[in-house]
């Protein structure tokens, strides 16, 4: 398989600040790679090191199938990159932006400059100053997307967007991925918009990884169940349940349990049934129940 990330073991502080502790991930050539985590995960600390723009502690990093050291000019030329604070020349108008970038990366695709423009109604010879903040965001994202890179990593790229320009953004990014053959790298904290292209998910806390891989493996692995067994000699208890391989946590509710599971459900349920069980519900979860149940469940630990 190849990749156009590789991160294994990486770590990075700042003074007795630990922003990264080991993590690892892997995001395939031609995916989308969503990168979750609260305020203050690591997510920042990690993009730089993968722009180039910070130096690790340790750890090993390849982008592009390049170890991140040396002169990096050409590696940066193979990546698009739209910062979570916009960061383009506002006296320029976005016409002059494109130029100026263009000089960087030697080309620029103008077919497609024209056509994301389009759709997002935006006005290239404006100043940059005067565009609204979601305007501002759609000129970032044509200015990324317009050097055609291997590697295209987005910082919050819909935040403050209205759902019109939201779901035309998340149109183009997958674009991007299908049609040109981009690798994203999409960090955010709209996991309901990450949930709708990714492929993969990498999930952070407090500078760990606590998920790396597939977003359909962990939902098809990662449920609740709400069970009630019925009337024994012997009462079933939390603890007997969280031992079962399987189930990560066992809660009480009303007359039965609430159960977080990962791994194969038919092996758990048929476990659970050789405890005689009254009633089994089967609840799937979607990524943000998911992330806020590893986050949570990491900050319990």
């Amino acid at each position: 398989m190849e990749y156009a990330i590789e991160v294994k073991k990486l770590k990075k502080s700042y003074g007795k600040n630990v922003a990264l502790s080991g993590i690892s991930f892997n995001v395939k050539k031609g995916s989308v790679m969503g990168f979750l985590g609260r305020n203050g995960a690591g997510k920042t600390t990690t993009i730089r090191i993968l722009m180039g723009l910070l130096k690790k502690d340790d750890g090993e990093v390849r982008v592009a199938n390049e170890e991140l050291k040396g002169d990096l000019s050409q590696l940066r030329m193979k990546i698009g990159y739209m910062p979570e604070n916009f960061s383009l020349y506002l006296d320029m108008t976005g016409r002059e932006a494109l130029k100026f970038n263009s000089k960087f990366f030697k080309k620029m695709n103008e077919e497609k400059v024209l056509e994301y423009s389009k759709a997002f109604k935006l006005d290239l010879r404006k100043k940059i100053k005067s565009l609204s903040k979601g305007m501002k965001q759609a000129m970032s994202f044509v200015v990324a997307t317009s050097t055609d890179p291997e590697i295209l990593i987005l910082d919050e790229p819909l935040s403050g967007l209205d759902p019109v320009m939201r779901g035309k953004m998340l149109k183009f990014i997958s674009k991007e991925c299908a049609n040109n053959g981009a690798t994203i790298f999409y960090s955010s904290h709209i996991l309901e918009d990450v949930e709708k292209i990714a492929d993969t998910v990498c999930i952070i806390d407090e500078g760990k990884d606590v998920f790396a891989g597939e977003l359909d493996e962990i939902k098809e692995k990662r449920k609740k169940i709400v069970v009630t067994f019925k009337e024994n000699e012997k009462e079933v208890t939390v603890e007997e349940l969280e031992n079962l391989n399987g189930i990560l946590k066992a809660e009480r509710s009303g007359h039965g349990f609430v159960l977080d599971i990962y791994g194969n459900i038919d092996e758990i349920l048929s476990h659970l049934e050789n405890m005689k069980t009254e009633s089994v519900e089967v609840l799937d979860m979607n990524l943000n129940d998911i992330f806020m149940d590893l986050v949570e469940g990491d900050e319990e630990k």
